[in-house]
């Protein structure tokens, strides 16, 4: 349960930036907010997430003290209620915060490839010919067509910020299924590897069909077509 809310909040928050900022830098191209958008993109991908992990723990928990190093609570705390979910919601930040950077990554640039493609078509510039305001040409009509390309990622994104959070977790010392997995490899136990790999396996046929759900809202000939076969 520890994973799925670390993973859920990092999925939330990767998708959130990745449409902000990909439609953003998209409506706005080569300009200087599109160029720092491409490093920091560049530099998800490149970066190896233990080294961002423990320079974050190094500058905002040693360092500023904002923040705790790692757990799930506090050393020795009692909290209880509503002081025990804030203290959980504070020792997330950085786990998922980490997890959100690299999934966001890869996701701005599906959503800036796809909106540069979009916006060039002609039903865009026709929309824009009607009169339409710049911003129901670009979220009403533009957004949606992009959106495709992307919904295709989640199919992978679920399971991969699953298998991700294995190295995650250690750093951190998290207590989720990515600790569980990588003690059950160093103590043999097969039966635990197994269930995490059917875990993973369902995860998977998860997002397949979440990801049909979303093309079907996002793509009215979609659910055109559905109703035809059907």
């Amino acid at each position: 349960m520890n994973s799925f809310i670390v993973a859920l909040a990092a999925v939330v928050i990767a998708w959130t930036v990745a449409v902000v900022i990909g439609v953003f830098s998209a409506t706005h191209q080569y300009s200087l907010v599109d160029k720092l958008v491409t490093v920091v993109v560049f530099a998800s991908l490149s970066f190896p997430s233990f080294f961002i992990g423990l320079l974050a723990i190094k500058f905002f928990a040693v360092d500023l003290r904002w923040l705790p190093t790692g757990g799930m609570v506090d050393t020795g705390s009692n909290s209880t209620g509503f002081a025990y979910v804030l203290e959980v919601l504070r020792h997330m930040i950085m786990p998922t915060l980490l997890l959100a950077f690299f999934s966001a990554g890869s996701l701005t640039r599906y959503f800036r490839s796809g909106m540069l493609d979009v916006l060039r078509m002609d039903f865009v510039r026709c929309a824009r010919a009607r009169g339409i305001s710049e911003r129901s040409v670009v979220f009403g009509h533009a957004l949606r067509n992009a959106l495709l390309p992307a919904i295709t990622l989640l199919a992978f994104e679920i399971p991969g910020l699953f298998s991700g959070a294995i190295i995650t977790e250690q750093i951190f010392n998290w207590p989720g299924i990515g600790s569980i997995q990588l003690a059950a490899l160093n103590a043999r136990d097969y039966e635990v590897l197994m269930t995490c790999t059917l875990l993973l396996s369902f995860l998977t046929i998860l997002a397949n069909f979440l990801a049909d759900i979303m093309y079907a809202a996002a793509d009215p000939r979609v659910r055109l077509a559905q109703k035809v076969q059907g």
